[in-house]
């Protein structure tokens, strides 16, 4: 089986006068492929949805609290036979509300 590894983690940043933070994010992950040729367009091959949380508390240093972390990923989901489809064909593009081309970007 081919493999891929992503390595885009999530952050939250940990300053201020706050004694905890906590966070609860939720994400879409897509493999997508541009056939070639003039005027073609990205498509999905694979989307992925993934979720992370956790607590952190002030102190020297920051700490996670205990118990509060979790992460967990969802089945891939075929957008062309996905739960997006109901098992029929279709178009499903991702839409994004916020993006970089620089990959040092906070």
């Amino acid at each position: 089986m081919n493999q891929m590894q992503l390595n885009d983690p999530p952050a939250v940043g940990l300053s201020g006068n706050a004694a905890t933070v906590q966070t609860t994010q939720q994400y879409k992950t897509y493999l997508m492929y541009q056939p070639p040729g003039s005027g073609s367009i990205w498509v999905v091959i694979e989307m992925l949805q993934w979720n992370w949380a956790g607590t952190a508390q002030q102190g020297s240093p920051w700490s996670v609290v205990t118990g509060s972390a979790s992460y967990s990923a969802g089945t891939t989901a075929n957008p062309i036979a996905g739960a997006d489809c109901s098992g029929l064909a279709c178009i499903s593009l991702p839409t994004w509300t916020d993006y970089t081309s620089d990959p040092n970007r906070q």
